[in-house]
């Protein structure tokens, strides 16, 4: 593998953050659904650039008022993360808490 994906990926992942930043989520949730679907087959659904895939369609959708579907993905996340990285690493903290504003949301 070259490291373009790699780069193509990492383009993909700020727009999804631009997307959600500028509260244009619509977009974000069409291109997360997208890349999504592509790198659970081909990189797995615990490579950091699947999770990332994953938090951001869930951010896009919790800013678009979606927190029910939201909430399954940073339910999602939280146990990816926490698996991956451990209980008391920094993102999985940050994942507890996104989900817990997406259950007060709800």
């Amino acid at each position: 593998m070259t490291s373009e994906p790699d780069r193509f990926r990492a383009l993909l992942i700020c727009l999804l953050h631009y997307h959600y930043d500028s509260h244009n989520a619509d977009p974000g949730v069409l291109l997360a659904e997208l890349d999504l679907k592509d790198w659970e087959v081909r990189l797995g659904e615990s490579h950091k650039d699947t999770i990332v895939a994953i938090e951001r369609l869930a951010a896009c959708l919790h800013d678009r008022g979606d927190s029910e579907q939201a909430r399954s993905l940073f339910e999602r996340i939280l146990a990816l993360r926490s698996r991956k990285f451990g209980a008391d690493d920094v993102a999985t903290l940050v994942a507890a808490c996104n989900l817990g504003s997406c259950l007060n949301q709800l």
